[in-house]
């Protein structure tokens, strides 16, 4: 009889449960098997919640703890890996088969000569099947197999109790432990490298970090626990420096989500913006309304909530608001300046009644919608009521009021009465230049007739001789001096000489 699996129960030479066993069967038993969705064997600890792939120590075997291969499993299937040699098989390890399926093994291969010999002898025979013995031709394969399990084998005087199985207590439905990270056994079996830098050594490890998609909310005890098996982990030699590092590749993680959301945010008003572009949106839509219209269109249906629809719209119309008041005031001055070229050429005496009727007929189309009276004799600016009855008619906002008309009829009298101001100043500046240019001509008149004039000279015996003369004529009349003061301040001068 071959003996039981030393890894999950065990004697003493009295028949008693050993307690080192018994302590190890305890620890053992919080260790939960599981199949992940890929087919993966891992393995969950209920009391310190740990989730690994590798096999815990308290579930292996003494001669998988002692061993240097190491189980792993892929899509399902079973392969041990080296960790000396770097070798993997998908053959368990000679070393590794223990008595338990040394057993399963033998059964198996007695079951195989025992099915030929009762095909051999016949029917009646094939019910009495022979003990296998140590002479059993047995496959190459299971040769070591036995060899190792005989010495395991107690003597046949040794009486051996077998444990009685005591019932425990019904487990509790827990809900499957969590699956660890899908590249930890990749992480285990990656080598170190060689960093020459510190700055190469700091980009593997946010490199690492990166791979094992590490969140930007993640904490820095969470990230130990994913990445503390991976060869890069320690490319930094002092925690101090992986804690920075973690923290930058942290706050660069966040700008780079918080740039993707404004981008994201970006795109996301554009596309509303092209939705209302299309609507029939004016200065006094309300956004209920666009709600209504918009509340199919897919531009509308990628909004985040109501209040984001809500923003977005309202950026929407103060834009609206502020180019239509821009596209106003541009329509507004333009016909005021049509207005005012108009108004340049008004007289001095021009009246305000007069210009009224002139600028009605000429800027009839410029002028805001009025509400006619019955006899249609005048016209009523509305300031705060706008009739209008034709679709194409001027806007109430960009059309000119009577009063705007007033304005420009008085920035343009304040222009003429500047400009009459200039003509008159200079017609007084060159009339005061032409009789200053008279007097010094006859000036010298008198210097030209100076022989004839003596110190007892009168005006009757000297007039006769310059009566014809132009620049005396041109004396005549003008302000200032006069042609008979110039020659008497002459004779004044010849007395005190």
């Amino acid at each position: 009889m071959l003996p039981q699996d030393k890894s999950s129960f065990a004697l003493n030479n009295n028949g008693n449960a050993d307690p080192k066993t018994l302590t190890t069967a305890s620890s053992s038993a919080a260790w939960t098997e599981h199949v992940s969705k890929e087919g993966r064997t891992y393995y969950h600890n209920r009391d310190t919640g740990v989730t690994t792939w590798e096999k815990p120590d308290e579930l292996k075997t003494p001669q998988e703890r002692a061993s240097v291969w190491k189980e792993y499993s892929k899509d399902g299937r079973s392969y041990w890996y080296n960790s000396v040699t770097k070798r993997s098989t998908w053959t368990k390890p000679d070393e590794l088969v223990g008595p338990a399926e040394t057993k399963g093994i033998l059964d198996a291969d007695y079951h195989v000569s025992a099915t030929s010999s009762a095909h051999a002898a016949g029917p009646h025979q094939a019910q009495r099947p022979s003990a296998p013995s140590r002479d059993t031709a047995l496959s190459p394969q299971l040769q070591p197999a036995i060899e190792r399990s005989l010495p395991n084998i107690p003597p046949a005087s040794a009486p051996m109790a077998v444990p009685v199985p005591v019932p425990g207590p019904r487990p509790m439905f827990r809900p499957p432990p969590p699956v660890p990270p899908t590249k930890a056994l990749e992480a285990i079996r990656k080598p170190q490298r060689e960093h020459r830098t510190a700055e190469e050594a700091e980009a593997a490890f946010l490199d690492m970090l990166k791979a094992h998609k590490v969140s930007s909310e993640w904490s820095w005890e969470q990230t130990l626990r994913t990445v503390v098996n991976d060869p890069d982990y320690r490319a930094l030699r002092t925690a101090h420096e992986r804690k920075d590092a973690f923290y930058k590749y942290i706050d660069r993680l966040r700008e780079q989500e918080r740039e993707q959301r404004r981008q994201q945010l970006k795109q996301r008003r554009e596309d509303f913006f092209k939705v209302l572009d299309t609507l029939p949106v004016t200065e006094f839509t309300r956004y209920r309304k666009i709600k209504h219209l918009a509340k199919d269109l897919p531009q509308y249906t990628v909004l985040l909530s109501d209040s984001e629809g809500k923003q977005f719209f309202d950026e929407y119309m103060d834009k609206l608001v502020r180019d239509l008041k821009d596209a106003r005031d541009q329509v507004r001055d333009e016909r005021l300046k049509e207005v005012a070229d108009y108004l340049k050429d008004i007289g001095i005496s021009s009246r305000w009644p007069e210009i009224r009727t002139r600028l009605t007929q000429r800027f009839q189309d410029f002028l805001m919608p009025v509400l006619q009276s019955a006899d249609n004799s005048s016209h009523m600016p509305m300031d705060t009521l706008y009739y209008i009855s034709d679709a194409n008619a001027v806007d109430p906002e960009a059309g000119l009021s009577f009063l705007d008309l007033m304005e420009a009829f008085e920035r343009a009298m304040v222009d003429t009465e500047l400009r009459d101001a200039d003509a008159r100043k200079k017609d007084k500046d060159a009339m005061f230049r032409r009789e200053r240019q008279n007097r010094d001509k006859f000036c010298e008149l008198l210097e030209e007739h100076q022989s004839l004039i003596t110190p007892v000279s009168t005006w009757a015996e000297f007039y006769p001789v310059i009566k014809g003369d132009q620049r005396y004529i041109n004396m005549l009349g003008q302000p200032g001096s006069s042609p008979l003061e110039l020659f008497w301040d002459k004779v004044e001068l010849l007395n005190e000489d």
